[in-house]
């Protein structure tokens, strides 16, 4: 049986506008009647017409002389909608084409027109004809651009076709017009983004890893204060000798780590892999493929890893230390089950060292498990007690743990006071005071986290990530954008890649209405990131916004919405006519 219903939501089919022209000239008092009667009439009409056999495209249908040609161009529609239903789709096209051939002036009935293209376009669909279905979606949003049905067939239509850039724009245009309140549409737009920067992605970073950059020194040194093992030690041979008495190629990478020259240790490794005689194999190795990762060339680095992990002459430190690392970079592609497989290995190699409970316990944190983040960091800080870092992430892991249970709860007199007592023990630790400023903005202590950010900066005043940081206390609790945009730039004067600072700066812009700007930025971040997921990420927000610039201009200024990654307390922000 047909469900005439269902057939309604893919075909438009509507009251003719001669009985409702004849409903609003009668008395107010017989509107309401009327307009009643005749739609049960319609109805009942509607279903006489099902029930009988259809006969050929055209039938008697034009041959009624007494007709306008509105009312023939009704007919038509009505006798291509049966058709449809009864799965009889060429003959469909063939009574909406008579409907469209009709001359009808486009200005008086654009409306009704739309709906003949849109029709006829359902029918290609079925027919597989992916080129016709654009063509009419096309010519329907000629005549009514905010046509829902003909934006959301023909952005799929696009995608079929491949031109992913196009179904994005229909389909972010369609959010926008529905305000964000279709979850099948918002579903739709976030699977072509994802999809699309997933491509792009892949073939920017496989075409960058030929030719990797070093991040700035201080993301390096940042880095490695995550780790107590020291990637340059190897016992006695690098204690006892000075700069100019060095004689392999490892010492060298060694010294240069020392001295901050990071540019020069994967040519010294190389020197030290040349040598089949190396005392420094593994050593060289593991460095190597460190420096690699922090490189973005993923690929060489797990190989690297692999030898180490696979290796007889490792010790227990430099294989957990490898297989670490080799879980990061599975993480940097969301493969969070063989990342964690290697963290777990990581802890039965080497149970008794702090690292690998510390970053085991970041990587629970990064995937919302709080519960066993804190017991990883418990383990680390019985094993070292003095792991500054350690501390304050897991004070900060307490915080979000009590937020999780209790969200209007606020701050824990407990917690606070372990992070006061850290800062006290750790007064050097930046992370002491960072956290603990996030800690206070979570619950809206604005004030005393910027006086906690100000610490911080105090000690390390070229720490990008903390200014960004404070740049998006500014935005929640000052609502100046021109302010925090000023802390970003302060970000940027310092490390002019920095992703994170990038990133924000974009979406504030995209806030503002600039959306060429916010563009722009993220553009930079994509050449900062240091991921193939980064990358993505970074993709979907160039895409997000391009959608948005080509949907302001058919459609007008847009209302706040769809940018992916937006900080929570920058919604505030409207969009400007720029």
């Amino acid at each position: 049986m047909v469900n005439f219903n269902e057939i309604k939501e893919t075909l438009d089919i509507g009251i003719d506008r001669k009985h409702i022209i004849i409903i609003g000239s009668v008395g107010v008092a017989s509107v309401i009647a009327l307009g009643g009667c005749y739609y049960i009439w319609h109805r009942n009409k509607t279903s006489r017409e099902i029930s009988q056999p259809v006969t050929g495209a055209g039938g008697d249908v034009a041959n009624n002389n007494n007709k306008t040609i509105y009312e023939k161009a009704v007919d038509f529609k009505a006798k291509g909608n049966q058709f449809y239903k009864a799965k009889r789709y060429k003959e469909a096209i063939d009574c909406y084409t008579e409907g469209l051939n009709l001359p009808l002036c486009q200005a008086d009935y654009a409306n009704e027109l739309s709906v003949f293209h849109h029709n006829r376009a359902v029918s290609h669909d079925e027919l597989n004809d992916t080129k016709a279905v654009i063509y009419d979606c096309t010519k329907a949003l000629q005549l009514n651009k905010r046509y829902e049905k003909a934006l959301l067939r023909r952005s799929k239509a696009f995608r079929k076709m491949g031109d992913n850039q196009l179904a994005l724009e229909d389909a972010t245009a369609l959010c926008f017009i529905q305000k964000f309140a279709n979850e099948d549409s918002v579903k739709l737009a976030d699977s072509i983004l994802k999809e699309t920067a997933s491509v792009k992605a892949k073939d920017k970073f496989t075409a960058r890893s030929a030719n990797p950059v070093l991040p700035r020194k201080q993301f390096i040194s940042m880095y490695f204060q995550s780790y107590t093992f020291d990637i340059a030690g190897a016992g006695g041979e690098l204690t006892d000798f000075e700069e100019g008495e060095i004689q392999t190629g490892f010492q060298k990478a060694a010294m240069d780590f020392r001295a901050s020259r990071y540019d020069d240790i994967v040519a010294d490794c190389n020197e030290e892999l040349s040598n089949r005689d190396s005392m420094f194999n593994i050593q060289s190795l593991l460095m190597r493929g460190t420096f690699y990762m922090l490189m973005g060339a993923s690929d060489k680095a797990r190989v690297d890893f692999n030898r180490v992990i696979e290796s007889n002459e490792a010790d227990p430190t430099q294989k957990s230390n490898a297989l670490i690392k080799r879980g990061s970079l599975s993480m940097q592609v969301a493969d969070t089950q063989v990342a964690l497989a290697d963290f777990d290995t990581a802890v039965e190699t080497n149970s008794s060292h702090p690292d690998v409970y510390h970053h085991r316990g970041q990587l629970h944190l990064l995937l919302g498990d709080t519960n066993k983040a804190l017991s990883d960091f418990d383990r680390a800080l019985d094993l070292l007690p003095d792991f500054a870092l350690c501390a304050a992430q897991r004070a900060y892991c307490k915080h979000q743990l009590e937020m999780k249970i209790s969200p209007t709860g606020g701050f824990s007199t407990a917690t606070e006071n372990e992070f006061t007592r850290l800062q006290d023990k750790f007064p050097r630790c930046v992370e002491t005071f960072a956290l603990h400023a996030q800690a206070l903005a979570d619950v809206n202590r604005y004030k005393e986290a910027d006086e906690s950010f100000e610490r911080a900066l105090k000690l390390d005043p070229t720490n990008a990530t903390t200014l960004v940081h404070r740049a998006l206390l500014w935005l929640t609790w000052k609502q100046d954008p021109e302010e925090a945009i000023g802390l970003i730039n302060r970000a940027l004067e310092v490390d002019s890649r920095c992703e994170f600072a990038l990133e924000i700066l974009g979406t504030v812009e995209m806030q503002r209405g600039n959306t060429a700007a916010a563009i722009g930025c993220f553009e930079a971040a994509v050449e900062a990131t240091k991921s193939e997921l980064e990358m993505a990420h970074m993709y979907t927000m160039i895409d997000a916004a391009k959608a948005r610039m080509a949907a302001s201009l058919n459609y007008g200024p847009l209302d706040t919405g769809f940018i992916p990654g937006m900080m929570p307390g920058m919604e505030q922000f409207g969009e400007s006519t720029k």
